[in-house]
């Protein structure tokens, strides 16, 4: 596992090499991105220590590949962005909710369409907070508040942090 991932960040490291020196060497930049984005997309013992500090690493890693990316310039976050939005779609079962949030922010801040964001932003809200205890419903909501903010929209963080309030509000154990 950890070669694999020691893989990535090196194919990672070349988009941004290729990116600050302005010296493309492959121009299919989904290609290139293919294996980096479906690198989690593995059934691994949940016992697998590496494995486990991995994904908790996950937001991390892609956020990382977004900034590569960023370097090459051009219209390539807007490629990386609706790939992964249509990852997300595709593949539902490997994005987790916060994760999904990263991406979003780390696309916008890096120059992502904005209205591309909300839109996906909303997606997240019908089932963000399914399966969640009060502590994690809890989290959903700050974070997505948070991330409303970082997009301009004081409105949309402010329900969603008055959401925040009223999660907390449930009996918990």
């Amino acid at each position: 596992v950890l070669v694999g991932f020691e893989r990535m960040l090196c194919l990672i490291s070349q988009i941004l090499a290729e990116g600050i020196t302005q010296k493309l060497t492959h121009t299919d930049l989904l290609k290139r991105v293919y294996p980096i984005v479906r690198f989690y997309y593995k059934e691994v013992s949940p016992k697998n220590n590496y494995w486990f500090k991995l994904t908790k690493s996950k937001g991390e890693f892609f956020d990382f590949l977004i900034s590569a990316v960023y370097e090459l310039g051009g219209d390539n976050i807007e490629k990386l962005g609706d790939y992964f939005f249509n990852e997300f779609s595709l593949n539902s079962k490997y994005w987790s909710k916060n994760v999904q949030r990263k991406i979003i922010k780390s696309l916008f801040v890096h120059g992502f369409n904005r209205e591309k964001s909300i839109t996906h932003l909303r997606s997240l809200e019908n089932s963000m907070l399914d399966g969640h205890d009060v502590d994690g419903r809890i989290t959903e909501c700050s974070q997505h508040s948070e991330l409303w903010l970082i997009l301009n929209e004081p409105l949309e963080a402010e329900k969603w942090l008055k959401q925040t309030i009223q999660e907390s509000i449930g009996v918990g154990y």
